[in-house]
């Protein structure tokens, strides 16, 4: 059984916003690390979010059904308004997610975002403070 308290084995989570600022965010080296567009060139931001932290985190990607997310995801409408597109690659012991999501095009037979992606944004931007 993998803690509740640990951090995943991979993660990496693109938010494109329409207006404001893109973000990117990456497990990597024990650090959370994360890039905003407008500071594009600087080295990225970094931190060592706490076990409560990331216990917080795991609560929230459960109670978004994460793991059972789709591959590719059509928003439609004003699910998550301000967010123009979207990428997860999540890993935690066995369960691993990866999906995608981006404004739909007409006649683009894809299923909405998933209920649970504004819970997830809420979430990592939580795990560095925000």
């Amino acid at each position: 059984m993998f803690p509740c308290d640990a951090p995943p084995s991979e993660f990496e989570f693109l938010i494109r916003r329409a207006e404001g600022r893109s973000c990117y965010f990456e497990w990597s080296g024990g650090k959370l690390q994360w890039y905003h567009e407008s500071v594009s060139g600087l080295a990225p931001l970094e931190c060592r979010p706490p076990g409560a932290a990331w216990q917080q985190f795991w609560e929230a990607v459960e109670g978004a059904s994460t793991w059972d997310w789709e591959k590719v995801y059509a928003m439609q409408g004003d699910e998550v308004p301000e967010v123009e597109a979207w990428r997860l690659h999540l890993v935690r012991g066995a369960q691993r997610v990866t999906s995608r999501g981006g404004r739909a095009h007409a006649g683009e037979p894809l299923p909405p975002s998933p209920r649970g992606l504004a819970l997830l944004i809420d979430a990592v931007q939580r795990l560095v403070g925000g």
